[in-house]
């Protein structure tokens, strides 16, 4: 579990979310598989011939590798590696 989750929290509160935390395994699971497939859809979109026509091509790019980071920091975020 990443530190940043329980920042601000009592020890009570800390303990507590530790505790929902590790019971939600199977709900973390499942939450990155669903976050790993949008990724694959933008890219794949991202992909498309068409794209590479677009004067805006450069921020399609930047926007998708913006979102490819935001994705995969929700992913760290529901560490389920770490409980296997």
């Amino acid at each position: 579990m990443k530190t940043s989750i329980l920042k601000g929290l009592t020890p009570k509160e800390a303990e507590e979310v530790e505790a929902d935390f590790r019971a939600s395994l199977r709900l973390r699971e499942q939450l990155v598989k669903i976050l790993e497939e949008k990724m694959r859809t933008k890219r794949a979109s991202v992909r498309q011939d068409d794209k590479y026509e677009s004067a805006n091509w450069a921020y399609l790019q930047a926007d998708y590798i913006g979102y490819e980071r935001a994705i995969y920091e929700a992913i760290s975020l529901l560490d389920v590696k770490e409980n296997k």
